[in-house]
């Protein structure tokens, strides 16, 4: 039988099991790993021992190898019993996991024959169940159509995500960032956009379900790649205007993705110290040696670090203590509160002198009016970001406020 390689969910046929079929999700942890130290032989042992092994005493129908350790099996019910068949199926998964010690696995089953959902739309649920850690590994779970159903939303957004990229359906908006004390344009944040089905799909709905899933190095390495090629086009507007990406600590402390991002980079000819890292906080930020590691990779090329969002979701004042960031992001939460919260404007206050004795430059986000700008003003604020300077937009389209225009090279149809 020959296992169909299909590392794009795309090519997947959408046809669903029939009434004597059942679907089986295997994936084997830490493949990546063991597989690099073997110098690729994992992915042929893998693929030779689920034909012969799994093969030989249940009747496979269809086998799909998608990638990185994960399978997906068509199995027949018609003369089977199925309790059997997964417990001898069960049997094996472990004896293949023990040989590759300490390498564990995952077993999902969709258990009601005929399910009425494409064949990748179980992929993706059994890879976002796993990457979630809602599935127990080293055993088989079961699971129905009430478990895919749940996750619908995130489901369409994961399957759609392939093509929405070759499609340019995910495109980038830029929102500056201002010094109101000297009237100049400093930064311009990089921001996602999703076009889906003639509907803008909110950041907040789509980025969250986009991290947390296989496409996320792919999402941001598509980001680094269409900056870069528009690099020259933003240097010819705004001059010397730093551009900040927003990037999670799980990127970071991937070395292979780093080396990539450097090597993007270095290919398309941009400056790194124009560039800006925010680390974005989608999970608690936990400070290991590979973040280390790699932040220090960045700066040692002229790259800058801002933490984001803080005085928000998982804000830790010990990341602020000890990593070396150039930027610190004062989340909207925060910001919003100075005028009628003394305990916020007291935080803010400990900030300021903080971040000025390590020589931290510190951006307020969210400013929507001029109160607030005037009020940020008077104690001792110069940096600000939000709707009152500019909402973000497309390059070609965007907005700068008359007084911020002599920071400004060309303002007409350059693009």
């Amino acid at each position: 039988m020959e296992i169909k390689s299909n590392l794009d969910l795309q090519n997947i046929q959408s046809g669903v099991l029939s009434e004597n079929e059942v679907g089986i999700f295997i994936r084997f942890h830490q493949f990546e790993y063991f597989d690099h130290l073997l110098s690729g032989e994992l992915t042929s042992f893998l693929q030779e021992k689920v034909k012969s092994e799994i093969s030989s005493f249940v009747s496979v129908k269809e086998v799909f190898y998608i990638g990185n350790g994960d399978f997906f099996i068509k199995v027949s019910d018609e003369k089977e019993n199925l309790p059997v068949v997964l417990e001898d199926f069960h049997y094996k998964l472990a004896k293949m996991s023990s040989r590759l010690d300490p390498v564990r696995y995952w077993c999902i089953v969709y258990k009601e024959c005929g399910l009425r959902v494409n064949l990748s739309t179980q992929i993706v649920t059994s890879q976002y169940l796993i990457d979630k850690k809602q599935v127990l590994p080293c055993s088989t779970n079961f699971l129905d159509s009430a478990v895919i159903n749940r996750f619908s939303s995130d489901l369409t957004l994961l399957i759609s995500f392939p093509l929405a990229i070759v499609n340019h359906d995910i495109y980038f908006e830029f929102q500056p960032i201002v010094d109101v004390k000297y009237k100049k344009v400093v930064k311009l944040e990089v921001l996602a956009r999703w076009e889906h089905q003639n509907r803008k799909i909110p950041p907040s709905e789509f980025i969250p379900v986009i991290s947390s899933s296989p496409y996320a190095r792919v999402f941001d390495i598509y980001l680094i790649e269409s900056i870069c090629d528009r690099f020259s086009e933003i240097r010819r507007v705004y001059g010397d205007v730093e551009i900040s990406i927003n990037l999670s600590s799980e990127a970071i402390s991937e070395d292979e993705f780093i080396s990539i991002f450097i090597d993007v980079m270095e290919k398309k000819g941009v400056e790194f110290k124009s560039f800006v890292v925010e680390i974005t906080e989608l999970s608690p930020l936990r400070i290991d040696d590979d973040i280390w590691k790699n932040i220090f990779k960045l700066k040692s090329r002229g790259i800058k670090i801002a933490l984001d969002d803080f005085g928000s979701g998982y804000t830790c004042f010990s990341n602020l203590r000890n990593l070396p960031i150039d930027y610190l992001k004062v989340d909207r939460a925060l910001t919003n509160g100075l005028i009628i919260n003394k305990t916020d404007l007291d935080l803010v206050h400990l900030l300021l002198s903080f971040c000025r004795s390590r020589n931290i430059e510190i951006v307020f986000e969210g400013i929507e009016d001029s109160t607030q700008m005037n009020f940020l003003l008077s104690i001792g604020a110069r940096i600000m970001q939000g709707f009152y300077f500019s909402k973000p937009q497309r390059l070609e389209k965007l907005f700068v406020p008359q007084e911020y225009k002599k920071s400004v090279r060309f303002l007409t149809s350059v693009f």
